[in-house]
């Protein structure tokens, strides 16, 4: 059951953004991150996952300056960092979709463990990553589940490398371990005394794949594990490893059953480097022109409708180019995948050829998936060479401790009660909101002129001169709007149809002509459409 997207069918009744999606556990040897270039593969990865969290080993973070290891995706992470060297370390991140509430943490000092507790919607949870030493696996063990037992509240989740195969007859590719058996003995008590299951082995009973390769031993084995106690393996709807890459360890995931999971709403917006290529650009517009040639001069259809269709029209046309992009490069990283997952099959005859192949593989593989990387560190430098050293945006961003999650656990319903339901939630406010702005269901003309007049008459106090009313009642002219549009910023979007005004002035000869038809409809019928007063309200906890 391996993947690189590991992408988990959604569970849930389909309610929009509050479908029930499984809670994704995954654990990974980093084998250090104090390489910014590495900690940027690792976030790739992460979101590739869809990891919602994370249990990382050898963070090899110094505890006296440490990196920073959190990003838009994870902006919630706890540390167990080594005081004297740059080596061990563990870390626990959380996606900005899981409300993770902290009640308490614990942090080892040597960098061999970090046990974090608190909830998750109301539900108690508690997450300990974890990193054994080569030597004496059974006894740093023992003291780690010794200081969890008297930790642990709720559903227990460990998770981490313990440097050895458990089964060695199943868990390695020469069927044999040095570590003695009256060590593994020692261990599967250790686990037993929580109950500890090792959910991968419980879903792929008899199978033989493995998490490590040792390039001094010339052999595979399976070290990396996520436990559960063994009455909540009910909740696990699967369990897979990913594929070896930057790192020499595989991540391994699990999805768990999380009813009250609740993910962010996502929202469609045109990827402007689409605009960036000039056979697609010009494609794009020949569909603009021959949409406006087809529609524009029909009878019985308001241009209004013509202009707002044509959005969901061009919106088509951009993702199935988008679509057609993307497939290329996933079937480029499959095919990779699938080449690398032969060669680590081989590795009972692994030869030199075989290891160099499957070298150059991971090497192409990087170059495809760093290709994003280097096109935001590109982006970044231009942010930070055009803000410098101003009190911007950015400067607020970069002093910020620690990101907030814009996360409401729990609200007062208008009966009195409180309730932590997504869509009690959202209706809540939706009802908040319609009364507190009178949304109309209906579109139509508003306020008739007279009665505008009339409270302009009690407000506006200056009245414009003659040759200026003249100059305001002439038609819009084609320098006018481009001038509009030069002075508009990119990367904003006028509205919720995700077009941003990069797509208004790339295409701006093919959308003046319907642009000035909208703008006579408007200013001869006195009325607007919904969509060009719609909006969206970012809610934030106090």
């Amino acid at each position: 059951m391996r993947d690189m997207d590991g992408a988990g069918d959604g569970r849930g009744d389909g309610t929009g953004a509050f479908r029930e999606r499984p809670l994704r556990l995954l654990t990974y040897n980093v084998k250090g991150l104090n390489i910014p270039e590495k900690r940027r593969r690792l976030m790739r990865d992460l979101g590739a996952l869809r990891s919602s969290v994370v249990f990382l080993q050898e963070t090899h973070f110094r505890s006296d300056t440490p990196p920073t290891l959190t990003s838009r995706l994870f902006p919630d992470g706890f540390f167990s960092n080594y005081t004297t060297a740059k080596s061990r370390g563990t870390a626990i991140l959380f996606s900005r979709d899981v409300p993770f509430q902290l009640e308490d943490q614990l942090i080892d000092p040597e960098g061999r463990y970090l046990f974090v507790k608190g909830t998750i919607s109301d539900i108690s949870y508690t997450f300990a990553s974890v990193y054994l030493p080569n030597v004496n696996q059974h006894r740093c063990l023992t003291r780690i589940i010794k200081r969890l037992t008297s930790f642990t509240s709720g559903i227990l989740i460990l998770a981490g490398d313990l440097n050895v195969p458990l089964e060695p007859r199943m868990d390695t590719s020469r069927k044999f371990s040095s570590v003695p058996p009256c060590s593994l003995q020692h261990i599967r008590r250790s686990l037993d005394s929580l109950r500890l299951v090792d959910v991968w082995r419980a879903f792929n009973a008899g199978a033989r794949e493995y998490t490590f390769y040792s390039n001094v031993h010339a052999s595979s084995s399976r070290i990396d594990y996520i436990f559960l106690p063994q009455h909540l393996l009910r909740l696990v709807l699967a369990a897979g490893m990913g594929t070896r890459t930057w790192s020499d360890h595989s991540p391994v995931w699990v999805d768990l059953h999380s009813p009250l999971f609740r993910p962010r709403e996502r929202t469609w917006r045109l990827n402007t480097t689409l605009l960036d290529d000039p056979l697609l650009k010009a494609k794009f517009s020949d569909h603009l022109k021959q949409y406006f040639q087809d529609n524009l001069d029909i009878e019985d259809i308001p241009v209004a409708t013509v202009w707002e269709a044509h959005k969901a029209v061009i919106r088509g046309h951009f993702i199935g180019a988008a679509t057609a992009i993307k497939r290329a490069k996933t079937t480029e990283v499959a095919d990779i995948l699938h080449n690398i997952r032969r060669l680590e099959s081989q590795t009972d005859t692994l030869t030199d050829a075989s290891f160099e192949e499957t070298t150059l593989l991971r090497r192409r593989l990087n170059e495809i998936l760093d290709e994003k990387i280097r096109l935001d560190a590109a982006k970044a430098k231009c942010r930070f060479a055009l803000s410098e050293n101003k009190p911007s945006r950015l400067l607020a961003i970069l002093l910020r401790q620690r990101r907030k999650l814009a996360y409401i656990a729990k609200i007062k319903l208008k009966n009195g009660l409180c309730s932590s339901r997504p869509a009690e939630i959202m209706e809540e406010f939706a009802s908040y909101y319609q009364s507190l702005y009178h949304i109309d269901s209906v579109e139509g003309p508003g306020p008739p002129p007279e009665s505008l007049s009339k409270y302009l008459q009690s407000w506006v106090t200056s009245k414009l001169s003659s040759s200026a009313r003249e100059f305001l009642a002439t038609p819009i002219s084609t320098e006018e709007l481009f001038t509009a549009l030069k002075s508009m910023k990119n990367g904003r979007c006028p509205g919720p149809d995700g077009l941003p005004f990069e797509y208004y002035k790339c295409f701006r000869e093919a959308l003046s002509p319907p642009a000035f038809a909208i703008f006579f409809f408007f200013f001869n019928r006195w009325m607007t459409l919904r969509t060009c007063t719609r909006g969206r309200y970012p809610l934030l906890s106090q």
